[in-house]
């Protein structure tokens, strides 16, 4: 009996229920039967009721949701009964208590059963799982053996009795190829190095030999042994090298260890071997090194142009494409670095051959121009010392044996010093913070394949996105894949930039732009009769600031790209590399102009469409608050027909206080029947906000702002608004003068 391969922790319940219930894609498979578990629910509705209300205790907890599956050998059956024992022994030997909701479902087609539980119990205690998958495959073997089911393989224990937490699989006594190397055997068809190191071994120890007789029947065999020798003698353990690859012993699996080769036969008396065995040492294969430094190089570049070259490419001025082995950590942007040393000379023996320091081992300039990075005292570029970089395939780089053979490993063809110089002069013209890199595939099994190199595969971590230097780090890797049927494409993300992409544009169309006033910063050719341009624009903060850029981007493609192309963040390629569309030749991604600035056309234009776009705003602010105030008009005029009273808000400016006042004095006007007179409204409008406390100044000021079609009506609007507002301020003096007079008038006690 088997359980799947990792077992499943998810957020929420219903999409397994519903698959468990209804078999997901599989229009033509049985449906699911529930066949039990510790829940009274009987349908998808009611279990999810019950899951939910477990979950409602813990929301702290983010995975609440456990799958696994039991599956029987072929050929074998059981009764629903049975599975129910043993699905129900397999729950409590996991640690689940009989709390924690979970439910049973079979499929008819296939002798197996789903488990779905929560990992929240009734009680509010959580199910940890720690260690799981391997606590699952030891207890299906403890289930086989109690239910009487058919004995499955699985892996032994060092300690079968121990707890589930402290289970440890033996280590294989043979380690097994990655897939990596077994994808590099595919495509050179050539014995992956760590198989032949296996065999060598195996050949060596045959007999019982010393360790100096198993070293030197190795070292015939052309494999590097080393000896991690302490001072005092004693023997630690061993690395075999073949082919520029290096293995500690206990990489090759456990009988390749020090203690494997000791219980297989050979032996180490350290008065017998230890003088003898120095020269396998580190201090004894450094001076060797030292003494044959220009011919291990040569015959590493040789051996790995033999081992990766699978690609017969040749592109314009790019040479061939050798594509290199991507290294364990090229993701996370360690980079091969140009600016390295790949000769392994020092600066010294560079200007004694007649080249200045900086220059690469072609003779050439330093790349773009630049001056050659300041080095360490260890040999390597001082900015990578001092922030602990790495070079070579994902290991510290020292300036012993390894070191050098790393940097001699760094040695650069020339399609890969033509992608690191075109990339260098791309990014130099986009100049953006931050770059996504995307591969999509387009060939053999690559077909239909979409890669996020900085998506993690957890939903909730971030996506990585990488610098230029880091793009640069990506390089070899990208290489590869690019040889493999990817197309390469990169994506600025700037917070302060727009880059606007004009697609799929005919030959010559570029000049077409630099006419109508475009400049991009780059444009680039990506296969025959094909360019695209990048256009750079300033972005503001504003919240429609994405839907104008795309809006753009539309406009642009339909009058010179790609009609369908409508997304102002897109990516495009990335130069140097080649096109694996299929009716594209392999055709390289060549820079035609690359020139770091901003575009003013595409910005006055994205500009018009800002401004357009407040404008509307702008109209549809005036409308609500004249819609607004004419109906706060009514609601005071329907409550007091013979006062007119205007309510003001208090963060109003002048403008929108005056047509406030001149809508609710229409709207008085119109409720009485009254003859309609625009002067007339001016002037009532105006006394209304006198009375309400506004200044005279603010009056003039809100009726030059608000008053409807004034220079139409004056021909010197200015001079009747002071005439108007003047005439206000006077009536309502008088009206105050007099409510005071009767006031003193009115006798006392009334």
């Amino acid at each position: 009996m088997k359980g799947m391969s990792k077992i499943l922790r998810g957020f929420t319940f219903k999409p397994v229920l519903l698959y468990c219930e209804g078999r997901g894609a599989k229009e033509d498979a049985p449906k699911g039967r529930l066949l039990g578990g510790n829940m009274s629910g009987q349908s998808v509705r009611e279990l999810l009721d019950e899951f939910l209300a477990a979950r409602r205790l813990r929301p702290d907890i983010e995975k609440t949701t456990w799958h696994n599956s039991l599956r029987l050998p072929p050929g074998d059956q059981i009764t629903d009964q049975k599975w129910l024992l043993v699905a129900e022994d397999y729950m409590r030997l996991m640690g689940f208590s009989p709390l924690h909701p979970y439910c049973i479902w079979a499929h008819d087609d296939e002798a197996a059963v789903h488990i779905v539980a929560s990992r929240i119990a009734f009680d509010g205690r959580v199910y940890l799982g720690k260690n799981e998958n391997l606590a699952s495959t030891r207890h299906i073997q403890s289930l086989e053996r109690a239910h009487g089911l058919r004995l499955t393989k699985g892996p032994e224990y060092l300690n079968p009795e121990a707890a589930p937490e402290a289970l440890r699989p033996v280590p294989r006594a043979r380690a097994r190829l990655k897939k990596s190397e077994l994808d590099a055997a595919v495509r050179t068809g050539r014995e992956p190095p760590k198989l032949r190191l296996q065999r060598f071994i195996d050949e060596a120890v045959a007999g019982g030999p010393s360790i100096v007789e198993f070293a030197e029947r190795l070292e015939a065999e052309g494999v590097t042994v080393r000896a991690n020798l302490a001072a005092t003698g004693t023997l630690s353990g061993l690395s075999f090298g073949l082919e520029g690859a290096v293995f500690k012993g206990s990489a090759l699996g456990k009988a390749f260890g020090w203690q494997g080769l000791q219980a297989r036969g050979v032996t180490y008396e350290q008065v017998r071997d230890g003088a003898s065995l120095q020269r396998f040492g580190t201090a004894a294969r450094t001076a060797a090194v030292h003494g044959g430094v220009a011919d291990a190089a040569r015959v590493v570049v040789e051996q790995s142009h033999r081992a990766w070259a699978d690609a017969d490419e040749v592109g314009p001025g790019f040479g061939r494409l050798e594509p290199a082995p991507a290294p364990a950590n090229a993701g996370s942007g360690l980079a091969y670095r140009a600016d390295s040393n790949p000769s392994g000379t020092d600066s010294t023996s560079a200007a004694g051959a007649g080249r200045r320091t900086g220059q690469d081992r072609l003779g050439s300039e330093p790349i773009d121009g630049r001056a050659a990075a300041p080095r360490s005292d260890s040999g390597r570029p001082a900015h990578a010392a001092e922030a602990g970089r790495h070079e070579g395939f994902g290991r510290s780089a020292d300036r012993g044996v390894e070191g050098q053979a790393r940097d001699i490993r760094q040695a650069l063809t020339g399609d890969h010093q033509a992608k690191i110089e075109a990339w260098r002069r791309q990014a130099k013209a986009l100049g953006a913070p931050t770059y996504r890199v995307t591969l999509i595939g387009r060939t053999g099994k690559a077909d239909g394949q979409r890669i996020n190199l900085g998506k993690a595969r957890d939903e909730a971590q971030p996506e990585t996105l990488y610098d230029a230097d880091q793009v640069e780090g990506l390089i070899p890797q990208l290489r590869w894949r690019n040889a493999t049927g990817f197309d390469v494409y990169v994506t600025p993300v700037d917070a302060r930039h727009h880059y606007l992409v004009i697609d799929d544009m005919k030959c010559g169309a570029s000049q077409l732009l630099a006419n109508l006033g475009h400049s991009p910063c780059l444009v680039q050719s990506s296969s025959a009769g094909n360019e695209q341009a990048v256009l750079k624009v300033e972005r503001l903060e504003r919240p429609d600031e994405q839907a104008l850029a795309n809006r753009l981007v539309l406009e642009l493609n339909l009058q010179h790209g790609d009609p369908r192309f409508s997304g102002a963040i897109h990516p495009f390629r990335m130069a140097a590399f080649s096109n694996k569309k299929v009716d594209r030749g392999n055709a390289f991604t060549r820079i035609l102009h690359a020139v770091p600035r901003l575009c003013a056309r595409a910005a006055a234009l994205i500009q018009e469409l800002r401004q357009a776009a407040d404008n509307l705003v702008a109209g549809s602010r005036r409308k609500r608050d004249d819609d607004q105030a004419e109906a706060d008009a009514r609601r005071l005029v329907q409550r007091n027909r013979d006062r007119l009273e205007i309510e003001f808000g208090r963060d109003e400016d002048a403008g929108q206080a005056f047509r406030r006042a001149a809508v609710g004095v229409l709207g008085w006007v119109k409720l009485r029947g009254l003859a309609e007179d625009t002067s007339r409204v001016d002037y009532r409008a105006a006394i209304a906000m006198l009375e309400a406390g506004w200044s005279e100044m603010q009056v003039r000021a809100g009726m030059l702002a608000g008053s409807d079609d004034l220079a139409g009506r004056h021909s010197d609007p200015v001079d009747y608004v002071e005439r108007t507002v003047c005439k206000a301020g006077a009536e309502v003096a008088t009206s105050a003068s007099a409510a005071s007079a009767r006031l003193r008038l009115r006798p006392s006690g009334q």
